[in-house]
């Protein structure tokens, strides 16, 4: 199971949660009680460097998971337990939302209120660290492992609409898991745990309308968020490993290459797989030597089925199966580095320097539905709809009602915060919670300062990355002497431009981008074609539904139909699948289909 804190109230099925950890603990990773009394039970699993902190108090312990960049965590903790004195549940948000406003971090804190019997479970304001958590007849459980919960709880129901979504996207919207009785906590949110109740209040809403640098020019905002981003990388360094970007040929993970090749330990690392392109693995050999910085080449296979079945029990199936090749990367990467490094990646740059808004007028929300589902969407609403064997119409309700929960009112702002709330913090956040199972990650363009400041640059300074570009040169100008992988060009020159505007434009055209995509890449050096395990997936799924462990939940007809056209389907939209029906498998059963193929390669 992944790194992280657990919580249970009350203590009467600590036995059972016990035995539970232990059965899916992994090598490295050891559990220990940090809090106990009548009614609360915390403990964490962590393995050695892994950052979970108790900070003791006869009347007010609280307990952090994560590292608090920009201050003191002892300071921090004694602020907050001036705030909590004596304040009801609902005056907490506000005060713990302005004190945890400043603050750059990626954590998650469990405070334990012993005069007022209660427990206050506050992430980050970005909810960098995914957490969990259910009441069933005022037992409550919360955990960073979703697969702790179907051992705990009396009754779990598969979600169906949750289910649809990943079907359809990648990942469930807001905070839905695959379980209708399970939550994922929202991105600065706070819950409070008392008398068997469990309340939910938010501490803070990121509302990307608001676009106040629009009197600064270009080059001014770009200065000034370039200095803001030099200073987080600088924080996330204070620590005693190395420090390791993940380097690419691409614009993210070179910014954030220039942000900390100033520290004493640092190197890189780039893996080289069937999916990844040989101008992109050059790129970032460039990028290293300018900055006379160590870089590691790591030849990275197609997964086992062990690979899979380790990612599905680490994950709880938040990550595509498909990319189960990403834990071999990260065991090489902890051999080579060990457990006190920090791995860095340019995660979150392609979601708050460029300009996200759609690229045509959006004049009505089924517009809206629409243009979401045509840019993002595995297969059709109908396809999915057939799989889950609900009407199309619940699924765009669903999504209606997501939409309608955004702040904000503009149709082109809603859309810029679905791809920043749901594909980014949904998706994105859980890949890097999976390295979190190896080591420490961090992702500057995610510090909450960084995100907030880039999102307060008006769009128009954003469009055909002008901003980015100019962000860049401002960094360091020797990012501009190496291409952009994806362009095969250096950032902010002619041609660059030129590519992203037709990439730009052919965005409008969700089918016709599908087609044209792959003949640019091939003419630019940029595709190692398509990969040729594919029957590994068509195998297992055909098991899977022979032996009737999904029939409950999708239509057997359906996948038969995917299978017998599988040369219709990517390995992604394969593998999307297969992550589904092996979740139903496992919250029905204690087999699943891919224990059959531990040693098969995928």
């Amino acid at each position: 199971m992944a790194p992280g804190l657990t919580f249970c109230s009350p203590t009467d099925k600590t036995d059972n949660l016990l035995k539970t950890i232990e059965s899916l603990s992994r090598e490295r990773v050891t559990s220990k009680s940090l809090y106990e009394d009548d009614d609360f039970f915390l403990l964490s699993s962590t393995y050695p460097n892994y950052p979970v902190q108790l900070y003791d108090n006869d009347e007010i312990p609280i307990v952090i998971e994560g590292k608090i960049y920009s201050e003191d965590a002892k300071q921090l903790t004694a602020d907050l337990r001036s705030i909590i004195r004596n304040k009801s549940d609902r005056e907490l948000a506000n005060y713990i939302g302005d004190r945890l406003h400043g603050i750059d971090g990626d954590f998650l804190i469990c405070i334990f209120d012993k005069p007022l019997e209660r427990v206050l479970i506050v992430n980050d304001l970005l909810g960098r660290l995914p957490f969990y958590y259910s009441t069933d007849n005022h037992y409550t459980i919360a955990a960073r492992n979703e697969f702790l919960f179907p051992n705990l709880l009396n009754s779990l129901e598969i979600d169906e609409l949750a289910v649809a979504q990943y079907l359809l996207f990648g990942y469930p919207l807001g905070t839905r898991t695959f379980y209708s009785n399970i939550e994922r906590m929202s991105p600065g949110e706070l819950i409070v745990v008392s008398n068997g109740d469990v309340k939910s209040y938010s501490t803070h809403t990121f509302d990307v309308s608001n676009q106040r640098r629009k009197g600064k020019t270009v080059k001014e905002n770009a200065t000034d968020l370039a200095n803001i981003f030099s200073s987080v990388c600088e924080n996330r360094t204070k620590h005693a490993g190395i420090d390791v970007v993940s380097l690419s040929g691409g614009l993210d993970s070179r910014s954030v290459l220039a942000g900390i090749a100033d520290t004493n330990n640092v190197s890189s690392a780039t893996f080289d797989h069937n999916r990844v392109d040989e101008p992109d693995i050059m790129g970032a050999l460039k990028l290293a030597r300018a900055f006379d910085i160590d870089w590691h080449r790591f030849y990275i296979e197609e997964p086992s089925g062990d690979a899979l079945q380790d990612l599905l029990f680490l994950k709880g199936g938040m990550n595509h199966l498909t990319s189960a090749y990403l834990l071999y990367y990260n065991a090489e990467l902890l051999d080579i580095f060990g457990d006190s490094m920090v791995l860095y990646t340019g995660n979150g740059g392609d979601k708050v320097m460029p300009d996200l808004s759609p690229n045509r007028r959006i004049v009505s929300e089924k517009n809206l539905i629409d243009y979401i589902i045509d840019n993002n969407s595995y297969y059709t609403v109908e396809k999915v709809a057939k799989m889950v064997e609900i009407s199309p119409s619940k699924i765009y309700q669903s999504i209606h009602d997501r939409l309608q929960s955004y702040p904000e009112s503009s149709y082109s702002d809603k859309y810029v915060r679905f791809v920043i709330r749901e594909r980014g913090m949904n998706r994105f956040f859980q890949g890097e919670d999976r390295d979190r199972c190896f080591f420490w990650t961090a992702s500057p363009f995610y510090s909450f300062t960084v995100f907030e400041e880039a999102m307060l640059v008006p769009n128009t300074q954003k469009e055909a990355n002008g901003f980015y570009d100019t962000f860049i040169k401002q960094l360091d100008p020797k990012l501009l002497s190496v291409n952009n992988a994806m362009f095969g060009a250096p950032p902010g020159s002619f041609r660059h431009n030129a590519i992203r505007k037709s990439y730009s434009w052919l965005s409008e055209y969700n089918s016709l981008r599908k087609v044209i995509n792959p003949v640019g890449k091939s003419i630019l050096g940029l595709d190692k074609g398509r990969a040729s395990s594919d029957s590994a997936y068509i195998r297992v799924l055909n098991d899977c539904i022979d032996d009737g462990n999904s029939a409950d939940t999708l239509s057997k007809d359906q996948i038969k139909l995917i299978i017998s056209n599988s040369s219709e389907y990517s390995r992604e939209e394969l593998g999307n699948l297969l992550t589904v029906l092996q979740v139903i498998e496992h919250s029905t059963n204690e087999k699943i289909t891919l224990n059959d193929y531990s040693n098969t390669q995928f």
